[in-house]
């Protein structure tokens, strides 16, 4: 489920699954436990490469609330840039990448 699988025929199936739907992610997934359904919207999105700003007008909040989550996704995985937290969260956003 989370952290294995097969490669995935659209390689942002996952992440675009878990933006419009973030329960879609199985509750054994250890992020889905850790992060709260927004948080793994807003994560999501990131991974995808949004900014900051294009992901509060994709989901119709501000950008500060867009930060808020950010900070506590941080604190909650222990990073401290996008890059790290999109590394951390890429096993259960794209299985096919699992060491």
């Amino acid at each position: 489920p989370c952290l294995s699988g097969g490669p995935d025929p659209e390689p942002n199936h996952r992440l675009i699954d878990t933006v419009n739907a973030p329960q879609s992610l199985s509750l054994h997934c250890p992020l889905a436990e850790l992060l709260t359904a927004r948080e793994l919207q807003i994560a999501s999105l990131v991974a995808l490469g949004k900014s900051n700003k294009q992901v509060s007008a994709k989901l119709r909040i501000s950008e500060w609330t867009v930060s808020s989550h950010m900070r506590r996704i941080f604190l909650k995985l222990g990073v401290g840039t996008r890059a790290e937290m999109v590394f951390k969260c890429a096993p259960a956003f794209n299985p096919q990448h699992t060491s």
